[in-house]
């Protein structure tokens, strides 16, 4: 390795060549500045008299200074010209190399598989599943996602090819939600929730079957709150805990969406909720 020393424009730059060559056989090929990052380089390009292109860079910022060759050459606003190896920069601008080549690489595939127990039937017609247990059947269509569904065996493999961005945790989404049916139709949900006064008592009333609920007297109004659960949902009163609603049903997504029905029909809106905290509220989440 051999360093050529040589000034242009002022800037004393130096160059690493594998060859012992002098600035005589050095031809100025061009001048450029770019940006790496955050860091603004001066670049010039040489060629050699055997083809060889080389490089030297001139960093600004990096706090390394040239010595002139000459002081009376240099005018006072050019001595901040600055001097790095072209192996210096190499190692310093590595990070973002690599942050810019990860970035642009793409994954094939990603790939999740999910094991259907014994005693569920699992039926799959294109993107379209249907899950069959003791306690009901469950249907669940993911054709508005951009994934392949294949069953092999007792295995629902679920695969997305080349994935961008959140694209790649699309499969795994996707068993829960498989997963969620199966213990739909073999457990079944149970959510409980409470309610909360502080003066006025909250009193409710199950009609229709169990699958509505009439809310009254919240906050000593007159209107009467009614909401009908979805097929599938039933609601109960406890008769261990006072002041207590019981909702159960085999699709966990019914069944939430009607305790989140119940919570937002008793919200308080337009008050300090610091001080007013009446309302009905979600206290446990599980199976049957």
């Amino acid at each position: 390795m051999a360093a050529i020393q040589f000034e242009q424009l002022g800037k004393r730059y130096q160059i690493h060549t594998p060859h012992d060559l002098t600035p005589s056989t050095l031809n100025e090929y061009g001048d450029l500045t770019f940006d790496v990052g955050y860091l603004p380089y001066n670049t010039l390009f040489y060629l050699t008299a055997d083809g060889e292109l080389l490089v030297g860079w001139g960093p600004r910022r990096l706090g390394v200074r040239s010595a002139p060759a000459k002081a009376s050459a240099l005018s006072p606003g050019r001595r901040r010209g600055a001097v790095i190896q072209f192996r210096t920069w190499l190692f310093s601008t590595a990070p973002i190399l690599l942050f810019i080549f990860h970035s642009f690489v793409m994954v094939l595939k990603n790939v999740c598989t999910i094991t259907i127990p014994e005693g569920i039937k699992c039926e799959l017609v294109g993107k379209k599943v249907t899950i069959t247990g003791p306690r009901g059947t469950l249907f669940r269509d993911f054709v508005h996602t951009p994934c392949e569904l294949e069953m092999v065996g007792a295995e629902v493999i679920v695969t997305v090819w080349f994935p961008k961005g959140q694209q790649k945790s699309l499969p795994r989404t996707i068993t829960a939600h498989i997963q969620n049916l199966i213990t739909g139709v073999t457990k079944g949900y149970l959510y409980k929730m409470r309610l909360a006064y502080a003066h006025f008592p909250i009193s409710v009333n199950i009609v229709d079957n169990a699958s509505t609920i009439e809310i009254r007297n919240f906050l000593r109004e007159s209107e009467v709150r009614k909401i009908t659960a979805q097929p599938g949902v039933k609601i109960e009163i406890s008769k261990d805990i006072k002041d207590e609603l019981i909702i159960t049903g085999n699709d966990v997504e019914l069944v939430s969406m009607f305790c989140a029905q119940i919570h937002e029909s008793v919200k308080i809106r337009h008050k300090d909720l610091r001080k007013f905290l009446d309302g009905i509220y979600v206290s446990h989440r599980g199976t049957q």
